[in-house]
């Protein structure tokens, strides 16, 4: 008959040992595939020229990540490809009984990314919707910050874009690197 100690340690090991089973460090990439091209994203919402701007953070947030070295097309073996669908301003928080004066609001903007394989020229995948958001709050009266034309950004949203870049770039690498 097995002592009750080491039928507990036996059973302990055992379970220690197959909990890990199946867990990895780092990305699931398929290892053939090493570097990616990152052309200029289109731009389809109706801020102009944020694309340059968040392709570029883009490519960054790829270069700080390491696991994809970024290179021109000749060189790469897969090609990113997106567009910015939409850039939104949602009110978040309001002040007052009424719920007209908007104290925060959140900035979200929503992009479709698709990966090629430049081998085949076949996707690997396509479609992928990534969002990312950034929250500010108002500084002064609701109507002393509103936009005076579509397409025209606050003060205060211009200073949270590079927060916005930032939290995008950060989910367009994951959804690459470890959405497989």
């Amino acid at each position: 008959m097995i002592k009750p100690k080491i039928f507990v340690s036996f059973t302990l090991l055992t379970a220690l040992v197959l909990g890990g089973c199946g867990y990895r460090v780092g990305s699931i990439l398929p290892s053939n595939l090493k570097t990616i091209v990152i052309p200029t994203f289109k731009n389809l919402t109706p801020e102009p020229g944020i694309e340059m701007s968040l392709t570029n953070q883009i490519i960054n947030q790829f270069q700080i990540d390491g696991t994809l070295r970024v290179v021109e097309e000749e060189d790469a073996d897969v090609r990113l490809e997106g567009e910015f669908l939409e850039y939104r301003r949602e009110p978040l928080r309001f002040t007052g009984k009424d719920f007209k004066d908007v104290s925060e609001y959140r900035l979200r903007l929503i992009t479709k990314i698709s990966l090629i394989d430049l081998k085949t020229g076949q996707p690997l995948w396509k479609d992928r919707r990534v969002e990312g958001e950034a929250t500010y709050f108002i500084a002064g009266s609701f109507r002393e910050v509103e936009r005076t034309a579509v397409g025209s950004l606050t003060e205060q949203e211009k200073s949270q874009l590079p927060t916005l870049e930032e939290d995008l770039s950060h989910h367009v690498v994951e959804a690459v690197v470890e959405g497989w």
